[in-house]
């Protein structure tokens, strides 16, 4: 009766540990494949404010231009 209790005891840690380490190879594959995501998505945000900086200085070159041309056609 006890190596019946110690053989399904045992039976049961190795196909919990079999299990748990399907779980975290699954989990460790999530973890890099977020980690991929975030740094290209960092890649992005920084391309986009890159672009965004671009903009804003057209625009205020686009600006000081209309504000100079005003001024000649007022005088």
């Amino acid at each position: 009766m006890a190596e019946r209790n110690r053989r399904d005891a045992e039976e049961w840690f190795h196909a919990k540990s079999a299990e748990l380490n399907k779980e975290v190879s699954t989990n460790t594959a999530m973890i890099q494949t977020s980690k991929t995501e975030i740094t290209e998505l960092r890649r992005t945000l920084q391309g986009l404010e890159i672009e965004l900086q671009s903009q804003l200085s057209m625009k205020a070159g686009l600006e000081n231009t209309v504000a100079e041309t005003e001024k000649c056609h007022v005088l």
